[in-house]
Parts: structure tokens; C-alpha cells; sequence
């Protein structure tokens, strides 16, 4: 009874902690982010650039993804006055922390339209490049981050009524789908949680799941992601 009761109090205390980070970095946003464009570690910076400051974001002891640590990354880029945020170095879950780091630069230029078109231009070319434009399937990218946080749950995934893969800690799968029009996608491990997606064949889409707190033990989390964010998300860790 003791060792199911402090096994309980640390899923509360993880889940405790990942919540008061996001609120942390929502508080902390404040300010409207929309104007600060974020390059990748293999995206070039703008030659007439001027670099402001270097930055770390993420890691800690609460739970914090890939999109928690950029998101930080980019309230310090607006506070130093910047609005190109360039990523040098991804630092991904590992055995010593179970959160991603991220490691940038902060620039300024004087025209951000120009970067912001670039990085559109080359993330769209990157999904395309995911799939044939006549496949008679569309592509579903699964992942679900590394996390304390409900570590030894899995959940099978379904679409419609097949099973297409078993979603895991820090895992990554590749779904078709052959099935178009309205599409229910859903997993259960004690409640059923549901999304739905209009597939069109050729396309790609991107799946990010996690766990959720529950009465229990827990709940599937299920969300789907744009072709942008989801592709960062995707192929930050290889």
C-alpha cells in the first residue's frame, strides 16, 4: 500500500510540475510572438542579420517539449529585442534529463517578411518531399515525446477500425491511410479519445500524442498538428 502510494503522489507531483511550467510560459509570453521567425539548426541566417545575444531554453526538472523549450526561446528573443531566433544546437530527452533544451541565437533584421517567406517556402518543401503528389494514400505521422509523465503507458492507435500502430514513450511511427474523407482516429486506455481528420490522398499530416491525467492511470492525448510545427516536432531528434 505504500509503494502504490508514493507511486501515485510522484505522477502527481510530474503532472504538477509540467503544468506549472506551461502556465509559467504562458505567463510569461505576454507579448505577441507572431513577428519572431525561428530557424533551424540547418536553416541559414540572413547575412545583413545583427546578432543581439546567445540563449539557452528548457530543460529544468519540469516536463518540457520541443515546442515548450522554443516558445521560451522566443519570449527571451522578444525581450531582447530580436525577431529572428536561430536554433544552434537541439538537445534531445536523454537518461540524465527527460526534457529538450534548445541552444540559439538571437538576431534582428530590419525586414522579417523576406525570412518569414524563406522558412514558409522550405517547410512546405520538406512535407511535399514526405510523399508522391498522385499516391492513392496520405501519410500519418505518429509521435509521442519522451516523458516522466505517464512513461509506462501505451495505447494502440486506430483508424476508423484498425489498428495502424502502438503509441509508446518516445516513439515514432508512419501511418497510410487509405481511407479518404472524414476519418476517426482514436485511442483508449481508460477512457476513448477521439479526433477527426479529412484525408485527401497525397497529403501529409502530423499526430502528436502524449498522456493525460486520469482517474486511474490515464488518458490518451491526441493532437493533431500543422504540416509545420508537426514536421519540426517530427524531425527534431533523429
Amino acid at each position: 500500500m505504500k509503494s502504490y502510494t508514493t507511486i501515485l503522489w510522484f505522477i502527481l507531483l510530474s503532472f504538477a510540475a509540467a503544468t506549472t511550467f506551461g502556465q509559467s510560459v504562458k505567463e510569461q509570453s505576454g507579448k505577441d510572438l507572431s513577428n519572431i521567425v525561428v530557424l533551424e539548426v540547418a536553416d541559414q541566417v540572413p547575412p545583413n542579420a545583427k546578432l543581439l545575444k546567445s540563449v539557452r531554453a528548457g530543460g529544468g526538472l519540469a516536463e518540457c517539449s520541443y515546442h515548450d523549450a522554443v516558445h521560451n526561446a522566443k519570449i527571451k528573443a522578444k525581450s531582447a529585442g530580436g525577431n529572428v531566433l536561430k536554433i544552434t544546437e537541439v538537445r534531445c530527452p536523454n537518461g540524465l534529463s527527460p526534457n529538450f533544451k534548445v541552444l540559439a541565437d538571437i538576431y534582428s533584421v530590419e525586414d522579417v517578411a523576406p525570412v518569414f517567406a524563406s522558412k514558409s517556402a522550405k517547410l512546405d518543401s520538406c512535407v511535399k518531399s514526405l510523399i508522391r503528389g498522385n499516391a492513392p494514400f496520405a501519410l500519418l505521422y505518429v509521435y509521442r515525446e519522451k516523458s516522466d509523465f505517464g512513461a509506462l503507458i501505451n495505447y494502440r492507435l486506430h483508424v476508423e477500425d484498425s489498428v495502424v500502430c502502438n503509441v509508446a514513450n518516445n516513439s515514432a511511427n508512419v501511418v497510410r491511410i487509405y481511407h479518404t474523407g472524414k476519418t476517426n482516429i482514436w485511442a483508449r486506455t481508460e477512457a476513448r479519445r477521439d479526433v477527426n481528420l479529412l484525408v485527401e490522398p497525397g497529403k501529409v499530416y502530423f499526430l502528436k500524442c502524449s498522456v493525460g491525467i486520469g482517474a486511474f492511470v490515464g488518458e490518451p492525448v491526441l493532437k493533431l498538428m500543422s504540416a509545420a510545427e508537426g514536421y519540426q516536432e517530427y524531425f527534431a531528434c533523429p
